[in-house]
Formats: structure tokens, C-alpha cells, sequence
């Protein structure tokens, strides 16, 4: 049987100390890597076959950025992201919903894991289905104050394209695509076209003065 493969992302050394000890006597599952830098992290996912992750929702002293980085990736990869933490506020757990986990566990449950993990490995719940829709329709809403024009212009932006790209695709002038661009930053309340890709991808978990 082929074992589910879990990265832990978590600073907390003893913490990963204590989940490898609890892993080892099961048969189904072993750490593959345990990781605590964003850098780290996205070289993991990038060339590892992850089946879950189990991320540590502040990294970097209260920082919540383990929210910050699931909310980036959640709609790229197949792994499923079980958000873990110390913090027992309703609002972290809805932030880590609304960033693509599935699930959201105090590390004072955590001889629970085992059985959250096959239980989120072996179902894909009406709950999940509710969470990515609910995802989708509030990226829609934040993007509301867009044109239509301007939404073309976002979508490429964020597909990678270049603004030379988008002037020939779109066959229209630099100084059109430019103003858009220009349009798009302000209306999202961002810096640059970056701020504004992390802004949405994060469904507004963040506003710019924190990215």
C-alpha cells in the first residue's frame, strides 16, 4: 500500500519532533519533509509528490503567514492543507477556509491527525465543494470593480503574459493596456500589478500595506 506522503511546514523544531514520534507508528502515512521557510517550501511542491500538508499558521512570530502562502497555492496543487495552530480564535479558522484548507486543527488535538488526514484523503465532502465555490464567488466579488476590459487585462496579467503580449493579443496600443493596468492597480487599492495578483489569489486576506 502506498503510504500518504505529508510535508509539515512549522519553525517549531520539537513541534516536528513530536509529529514524526506520532507518524512512525503508522502504517499509512510518513513526513517526507518537514520545512520552514516560504523558499523551502515551494522547492518541495514543486519537485515532490505531496498528498498533504500540514501548515503551521504563523511562521514568523504571529505573523499568519502560513494562512498567506496556503492561500497562494491552494488553487495550483493537488495537496490537501490541513491548517494547525495554537490559536483558538473562529476568525483564524475561517481565514484558513477562506485560504483553501479543508480542514483546521489545534496542535492540542493533535493525536487527532491521523484519522483527519485519511479522513481528508478518502472524501472529497459537500463541505469542500461549498469552500471552492464560495473561494470562486468571492474572487468575482473583489474583481466587481473592474470593467470587463479591465478584467480581460487582470486575467492575463495574472496568467503571466507581458504587457507587450497583452497589447498584441488583445490588438490594442501601449498606452491602453497601460492605462488598464493603471485602472486595475487603483481600484484594488495595491502598489503594482504583483500586489494586485497576491491581493486576489489571497481573497483579500490581506491588504497592501501587509504584502
Amino acid at each position: 500500500m502506498e503510504k500518504i506522503k505529508i510535508l509539515v511546514v512549522e519553525d517549531d523544531l520539537a513541534w516536528i519532533k513530536l509529529l514524526e514520534m506520532l507518524f512512525k507508528i503508522e502504517g499509512d502515512m510518513e513526513i517526507v519533509a518537514a520545512v520552514k521557510e516560504k523558499k523551502e517550501f515551494y522547492e518541495i511542491i514543486e519537485n515532490g509528490n505531496i498528498d498533504v500538508i500540514l501548515m503551521d499558521i504563523n511562521l514568523t512570530s504571529n505573523q499568519l503567514d502560513g494562512i498567506y502562502i496556503a492561500a497562494e497555492v491552494s488553487g495550483v496543487i493537488d495537496a490537501k492543507i490541513i491548517m494547525l495552530t495554537s490559536l483558538e480564535p473562529k476568525e483564524v479558522a475561517l481565514d484558513s477556509f477562506n485560504a483553501g484548507a479543508v480542514e483546521f486543527l489545534s496542535k492540542s488535538h493533535y493525536k487527532k491527525l491521523p484519522q483527519v488526514i485519511r479522513d481528508v484523503m478518502n472524501r472529497n465532502t459537500p463541505m469542500e465543494d461549498l469552500l471552492k465555490d464560495y473561494r470562486r464567488l468571492k474572487e468575482q466579488e473583489m474583481l466587481s470593480c473592474l470593467s470587463g476590459a479591465e478584467k480581460e487585462v487582470f486575467s492575463l496579467v495574472e496568467q503571466g503574459y507581458t504587457r507587450d503580449e497583452i497589447r498584441e493579443k488583445l490588438v490594442k496600443s501601449d498606452s491602453t493596456i497601460k492605462n488598464q493596468i493603471n485602472k486595475i492597480i487603483s481600484k484594488l487599492g495595491v502598489g503594482n500589478v504583483k500586489e494586485a495578483i497576491i491581493k486576489i489569489k489571497c481573497r483579500g486576506l490581506y491588504n497592501s500595506k501587509e504584502l
